[in-house]
């Protein structure tokens, strides 16, 4: 309400306690320190002075947006992470279901589970593969109720998809280069941060259709021609059509 009406200026006639009993759950932070509220916790206050009178406290607060996770997460580092866990479990000697959670287990879950299938899918059957976000999204709300839950995250899935596809045909190019001339570099990375890292990047070689992360080959022979991947374009919302006479109960 505060940052929706724009108010410089906050009353609180009340003590936050009183003969005992709670009045008023703090709202602002100790000095010099800052703390997060909101529904999202989107927005920072800081307290910067503190006057206290005999009778009353002068507070001078300040309050700052930040922008959402969701939209300042890097699309390479998602795709290095599920990377990782494949390495993982490809590592476990029996495979058995893994776990993923956030708060609420829809949004950020759904996002993350959402671009694991789709990129499964273009592990299997290669580049030329068509892709239906929308489809698969739709699938796993069919399962759970509102799995990838804002627009934000939607877009999310398919800047990750886009980020893979472009990453996924550099290294087929880069496998076949080797092919050609003998020389193999292991440090190329989704991420520039991940560049030092140790672990080989994934090979792009079709998997079979037993397993969604199986065995990996040096040089892996590439047949398919590499072909752009033409995604589905986000759904538009649907109309909610309401009966303005509904039958009793």
């Amino acid at each position: 309400m505060v940052w929706q009406e724009e108010s410089r200026i906050i009353v609180m006639a009340t003590k936050e306690i009183e003969r005992g009993k709670s009045k008023c759950v703090r709202y602002w932070p100790e000095a010099n320190q800052s703390m997060n509220t909101g529904f999202r916790k989107e927005i920072k206050l800081t307290l910067v002075a503190d006057r206290v009178n005999s009778d009353f406290a002068v507070r001078t607060l300040c309050l700052s947006k930040r922008r959402n996770d969701e939209s300042t997460a890097d699309p390479g580092s998602v795709v290095n992470f599920l990377e990782e866990i494949n390495q993982l479990e490809t590592n476990l000697p029996d495979s058995k279901p893994i776990i993923v959670h956030c708060s609420a287990g829809i949004g950020r879950t759904g996002t993350f589970i959402a671009i694991d299938l789709i990129l499964c899918l273009v592990r299997k059957n290669g580049l030329q593969c068509t892709i239906d976000i929308r489809r698969t999204v739709q699938m796993l709300r069919s399962q759970r109720s509102g799995m990838v839950q804002t627009e934000a995250q939607y877009k999310f899935v398919y800047m990750a998809v886009h980020y893979y596809i472009d990453t996924f045909s550099k290294l087929v190019q880069e496998y076949k280069r080797i092919e050609e001339t003998g020389r193999e570099y292991t440090n190329i990375r989704y991420t520039s941060e991940a560049a030092s890292s140790q672990l080989a990047p994934i090979s792009p070689a079709a998997f079979d259709d037993s397993q969604c992360y199986g065995g990996q080959t040096r040089y892996p022979s590439w047949s398919s021609p590499l072909q752009r991947v033409h995604l589905m374009p986000p759904p538009r919302p649907k109309k909610i059509t309401r009966n303005p006479h509904p039958a009793l109960c």
